[in-house]
C-alpha cells in the first residue's frame, strides 16, 4: 500500500469536537467560526455522534410549510447535540485507503468519515480532503 494514500495522511487530526449536552446554537457558532461543517460529538474520549451543519440548519430553522404554532413550537424544541446529532456512524482507520474512504463517502452520501483508531477519535477525512488528493496526483500525472 502506497503510504501516499492512506487516510492518515490527509486527515485533519486536531479534530473540533463538541459535548453530547452544548446547546445547538453553540455548535453553530462554533462551525461558523471555524468554517467547518462537521462536528464530532465526544464525551470522556469516547465517540458518541456526529452534528452537521445540515443536521443545524434543520434543527434551528423551521421548514415554510410549518404553521405559525409549530414555527413557535420548533424554536424552542430543541436545544442541544444530543437530540439531533447522527449516532450511526461511518468511521474508518488511520491506515485506510484514500479510495475506500472516498467508496465509503460516496455511497453513503455523506461529507466525512471519522478515523478512528483504538476506539478513540483520532482524526476525520472530509470530502474536500479528497479533492486535495485527486489534485495532487492530477498535479503528480501531468508533471
Amino acid at each position: 500500500m502506497n503510504a501516499m494514500f492512506i487516510v492518515e495522511k490527509w486527515m485533519t487530526k486536531n479534530v473540533i469536537t463538541v459535548l453530547p449536552h452544548d446547546k445547538i446554537i453553540d455548535a453553530f457558532e462554533l462551525m461558523q467560526g471555524r468554517g467547518i461543517r462537521h462536528l464530532p460529538v465526544v464525551e470522556n474520549d469516547e465517540l458518541k455522534g456526529l452534528v452537521t451543519d445540515r443536521d443545524i440548519r434543520l434543527a434551528l430553522i423551521p421548514s415554510p410549510l410549518s404553521s405559525p404554532e409549530e414555527r413557535m413550537f420548533h424554536l424552542g424544541a430543541l436545544e442541544q447535540v444530543d437530540e439531533i446529532m447522527t449516532t450511526d456512524l461511518i468511521t474508518v482507520a488511520p491506515t485506510t485507503t484514500i479510495e475506500e474512504a472516498a467508496k465509503l463517502i460516496a455511497k453513503y452520501k455523506i461529507g466525512a468519515v471519522l478515523v478512528v483508531a483504538q476506539g478513540k477519535l483520532v482524526g476525520i477525512l472530509t470530502g474536500t480532503d479528497i479533492l486535495c488528493v485527486f489534485i495532487e496526483m492530477l498535479e503528480t500525472i501531468q508533471a
